[in-house]
């Protein structure tokens, strides 16, 4: 459509910007049954993926008030475990009493189609040092 002046000013009004919007779509997201825990571990982790025209992944975590994590998400070759993208890391995250339940991601990565694959969610304490961090994988799934 043409631009019209204005009366009031006598000058056109700057050109409105075209946006182009992209659609991605994914599917459900699909996470392990339960979370998984290892004793002494202040923190709970459940990795999840969902597919699209990449795969997308998300670790979500629990833990204790006051646990600070760093959370990482990789994609792995479920035959191999050989690492396929990633990490993505999710620096500090801190867990609070209002908080007790955090998500890291999501990350969407590129991946061979035809493949089984896994999502190992790791994470390290970042304000305990002493304890050791620990480690999580989904159910395998094929893309």
């Amino acid at each position: 459509p043409e631009v019209v002046p204005t009366r009031q000013t006598g000058r056109r009004p700057p050109p409105r910007p075209s946006a182009r919007v992209e659609l991605q779509v994914y599917g459900p997201l699909r996470c392990t049954a339960s979370y998984s825990w290892d004793p002494g571990h202040p923190a709970l982790a459940q990795p999840c993926h969902a597919t699209g025209p990449k795969i997308r992944l998300l670790g979500r975590m629990q833990a204790l008030p006051g646990v600070q994590a760093d959370i990482s998400l990789w994609l792995a070759d479920d035959a191999t475990g050989t690492r396929v993208a990633g990490p993505f890391t999710c620096v500090a995250v801190m867990f609070t009493d209002a908080a007790p339940a955090r998500d890291c991601g999501p990350f969407d990565t590129p991946a061979e189609h035809g493949r089984r694959y896994v999502v190992v969610q790791e994470w390290g304490y970042t304000n305990q040092r002493m304890l050791p961090g620990g480690s999580a994988r989904s159910d395998p799934f094929t893309w």
